[in-house]
């Protein structure tokens, strides 16, 4: 995961219980996560850079961010364990894509996600490894206890003897024309034994209601 927690959605403004920040420029972002940041900079070599080779069902291969950026949204990527354990090299491909027309904020941020994060996002609004065992009662990380949790400004992580469970806000921009900064987060979701580890952007619109914060991958993200 080259140090990054996972979970891609945009959230910039406090979450339930608080009203959304305004979005002060909706062409700005804020970007947490320094690796993307980086790949923001230097965006032209990092969507041309090579990568792995990743498989499509359709039986495209892609090797670098273009490629995969011209499939992902209409094929289905091979569920091989192979494809799972090399993912992580392209989810900056989707982050990068989100934000493509952003400009970076030169501005402070002065808002922290973690705790919102841990306490209000619906865990089966998206798929992992804790998909069906918070369509009851634990809906959130926080609903699964504190013992194993710890929340950082910009991430909420679970880990456990077995598993580990990492969701990391990497940027904050308005990503669906509403005048309030939206989240982009990336997962981590990963078993310390066996072969299961994957990665997933994900999007996390804000709103000014009090229904609980869903996340859409960005796969299916439509503005």
């Amino acid at each position: 995961m080259k140090n990054k927690l996972i979970i891609f959605a945009f959230i910039s403004s406090t979450i339930i219980g608080c009203a959304p920040s305004p979005a002060q420029n909706d062409n700005a972002v804020y970007i947490f996560n320094s690796e993307l940041n980086t790949d923001n900079i230097n965006k032209k070599t990092t969507l041309e850079k090579k990568r792995t080779a990743i498989e499509f069902e359709s039986g495209f291969i892609a090797n670098n961010c273009i490629e995969y950026l011209s499939k992902i949204k209409n094929t289905e990527l091979k569920g091989t364990s192979f494809n799972l354990a090399i993912q992580n090299e392209y989810i900056s491909c989707e982050a990068l894509d989100l934000i493509k027309n952003k400009v970076p904020s030169t501005n402070k941020n002065p808002l922290s996600y973690g705790n919102d994060i841990a306490s209000e996002l619906d865990l089966s609004s998206f798929p992992s490894s804790l998909n069906r065992r918070s369509r009851k009662n634990n809906k959130t990380l926080s609903d699964f206890g504190s013992q194993y949790l710890t929340i950082n400004s910009f991430s909420a992580i679970r880990e456990t003897a077995d598993w580990t469970y990492a969701i990391e806000i990497i940027a904050s921009t308005d990503l669906n024309n509403d005048n309030i900064n939206d989240l982009i987060v990336w997962v981590h979701d990963k078993a310390k034994q066996g072969s299961y580890n994957t990665y997933i952007t994900l999007v996390i619109p804000l709103h000014n209601n009090n229904q609980p914060l869903s996340a859409t991958p960005y796969k299916k993200w439509s503005p």
